[in-house]
């Protein structure tokens, strides 16, 4: 515990700060040209085109949803509107780019765009503060996930050297039935995220003693949530690997 503590506060207080600028200056762009195009968004009768445009590409898509209170997620935006999200659907389908538009304007966060309830123009201030805030918000989930993401393949990468170290050698990933499968790496190989009974397992190495070591590799900045994420998810994990 106290390796791993050493370990998250060297990599945190070492981050660069410039992953966070990189996403703020993307963000700061998309929001000032989609408060630019408020009074547009929720005028009536839904203007399709203009509401594909706004949402294509992975970053238009996220700020759009993230104008409400709180950011609203992919699925829960689907399942609210009763539509998939995407450019192509919505200039297509302009009773499913209402339902999207109508969605977003229920929950829209009034205290970043007070103006879109009053119907009037906003203010420079209230324009640039609602910009930085919601830029912010956004470029901060992604420093988030690329957190996460980065961690999980430096954790993977370090097990994976100690395997190679032993002598072991790494075989392409692949999808394993159960246990006993002859999918699984013959003794003393060892392959990266591969599908387990159902179920992913980060490294899936077998002994040279022909055993199956199914390793997970979890990263948290918590105890709590460390602890829960190793009782809850690897230990479900390993319940249906057993009795696979």
């Amino acid at each position: 515990m106290a390796a791993a503590i050493h370990i998250f506060r060297y990599e945190r207080l070492d981050e660069p700060k410039g992953a966070y600028d990189q996403f703020y200056a993307t963000f700061e762009k998309l929001f000032e040209e989609l408060i630019d195009q408020m009074p547009n968004i929720f005028h009536d009768p839904v203007d399709a085109d203009l509401l594909s445009k706004l949402v294509k590409g992975r970053d238009r898509k996220k700020a759009f949803r993230y104008i409400t209170a709180p950011p609203i997620s992919e699925d829960d935006l689907k399942t609210l509107a009763n539509t998939q999200y995407g450019p192509l659907v919505l200039k297509r389908d302009p009773a499913a780019a209402a339902r999207v538009r109508d969605t977003i304007r229920a929950v829209l966060d009034e205290h970043r765009f007070p103006w879109i309830a009053s119907g009037r123009d906003p203010t420079d201030e209230e324009k640039g503060k609602a910009i930085a805030a919601s830029a912010a918000l956004a470029a901060t989930r992604d420093v988030e996930t690329s957190r996460r993401n980065y961690s999980k393949q430096v954790q993977e990468k370090a097990v994976k050297d100690l395997l190679k170290a032993l002598g072991m050698k790494e075989v392409p990933r692949r999808e394993i039935p159960s246990l006993s499968s002859a999918a699984a790496p013959a003794p003393g190989e060892y392959c990266g995220e591969s599908l387990v009974a159902g179920t992913r397992a980060d490294v899936v190495a077998r002994l040279k003693n022909g055993d199956i070591m199914l390793i997970e590799c979890k990263v948290s900045n918590s105890s709590v949530n460390s602890y829960k994420r190793v009782v809850h998810d690897t230990g479900g994990k390993a319940s249906t690997w057993y009795s696979s």
